[in-house]
């Protein structure tokens, strides 16, 4: 960890007349409550934080999901329609990481798919959630749609929150073969 605090030089320092900078490498991180109530483990993660806000970058275990991802947070005052923070988390998708999880996939997923989510919040605390699945390289058998592995296939949703909450879901979108 490196931490910087700058003072100017004069009689009466208030604390809005400082900056504080502070740089950390973490590694074997473990974060509880980070996605959607779920945990983060073996977090290797860039850490850069300032009096204005905090960017984060790494790598990590998302609920039995190895993931990349990126967040960073404004501290300072932001107007209802500006970015209070935002993050993004890519993923590979196959059935063990599904199961462990605590999802069953049955034998409608095989192979992998590509998970990518993107996170933004308002100042309003208002936010989205667009989720992007590349089936690509995945084998599905659901009912209604069999696709086999190595053909192109996309789905696609952006969830609204209020608050923290999921208050809509809108743009669900798929695309494959037949």
């Amino acid at each position: 960890i490196t931490l910087r605090l700058t003072l100017p030089l004069i009689s009466r320092v208030k604390i809005d007349d400082m900056t504080i900078n502070a740089h950390a490498d973490i590694t074997n991180a473990a974060l509880g409550n980070v996605v959607a109530g779920r945990g983060i483990t073996n977090g290797r993660f860039t850490l850069d934080t300032s009096t204005d806000g905090l960017s984060l970058s790494g790598t990590g275990t998302v609920s039995s999901l190895p993931s990349t991802l990126s967040y960073s947070t404004d501290f300072r005052h932001v107007a209802p329609q500006e970015t209070l923070e935002q993050a993004h988390l890519t993923s590979r998708l196959t059935p063990a990481t599904v199961a462990a999880a605590g999802f069953d996939t049955g034998d409608h997923f095989d192979g992998s798919a590509n998970l990518d989510l993107a996170y933004l919040q308002t100042g309003d605390h208002h936010g989205t959630v667009k989720i992007a699945l590349d089936l690509a390289p995945a084998l599905i058998r659901i009912p209604l749609w069999h696709k086999a592995a190595g053909r192109p296939a996309k789905a696609s949703a952006t969830l609204g929150l209020d608050h923290g909450h999921i208050a809509w879901v809108e743009n669900i979108k798929a695309s494959g073969p037949d």
